[in-house]
């Protein structure tokens, strides 16, 4: 769990310090109200004279100021919450790839962060048969079949692994595309060359649209699957070539 900054401390602080100047105004408007409610008592006529009704106007103003400052805080403290988050997700998304030497481990942390951290539904991971140049599906998610094996250059899958640049759907509105047509297609490489690709076609229910912090969760992903993948298969030659 991450600690907190100093930045968030110190808007605690403004908090607290505006919400005693806020009581300590409201204390004031209370006695001015008092003096006020007593003269008239005693004399029958109102005796707020002008200096008095100056000093409540200016109370009022000065307390939706302070309302003002504090919803802006609170937004503030809500920004910072959510980059700490998204902080936090993009770290354990990057630790998790790097943790396990076994290529399958690392193929169901790539599918567990699609599903827990960017909210997919329906996806599919593809790895690059560069011999037969051939995409085939090694994991997904999701109730809808899609194809096991892709041509590399074919369709919206084919087409990104070939040519290495991510794609994304301009609109996610389910009922202005086919089914068949990919929210995102992300190409997973390594150095120069294309090994796959992550192609999502739906997400989950409480998700709109993909947010800045997913995007850089699918480049991290982009970035950091195949470099894990390629540590993974050299720990295997590794290991058979030492007969163990």
């Amino acid at each position: 769990m991450s600690q907190p900054t100093k930045t968030t401390k110190s808007v605690s602080d403004h908090i607290r310090a505006l919400y005693q100047r806020w009581t300590e105004l409201d204390s004031r408007l209370g006695k001015l109200e008092s003096r006020s409610n007593g003269a008239e008592a005693t004399s029958g006529t109102p005796s707020l004279d002008n200096e008095i009704m100056a000093q409540v106007i200016e109370l009022e103003h000065r307390l939706r100021q302070l309302e003002t400052e504090n919803r802006s805080l609170n937004e503030l403290c809500s920004q910072l919450q959510e980059q700490n988050e998204a902080i936090s997700n993009l770290y354990v998304a990057k630790h998790r790839l790097h943790a396990s030497l076994d290529a399958a481990e690392v193929m169901r942390i790539v599918r567990d962060i699609m599903v827990e951290l960017v909210g997919g539904k329906e996806f599919a991971i593809y790895l690059l048969d560069p011999r037969q140049k051939i995409l085939r599906r090694v994991t997904g998610g999701g109730t809808v079949k899609r194809p096991e094996t892709v041509a590399l250059g074919d369709g919206h899958l084919g087409r990104v692994a070939a040519a290495g640049r991510p794609f994304y759907l301009e609109t996610t509105g389910e009922q202005e595309r086919s089914p068949d047509v990919p929210l995102a297609v992300i190409p997973l490489r390594s150095e120069t060359e294309s090994i796959g690709i992550i192609a999502i076609w739906q997400l989950l229910p409480h998700k709109n649209g993909f947010t800045p912090v997913d995007h850089q969760l699918l480049e991290l992903v982009a970035e950091h699957a195949p470099t894990a993948l390629k540590s993974a298969h050299l720990h295997q030659r590794s290991k058979g070539a030492r007969g163990g």
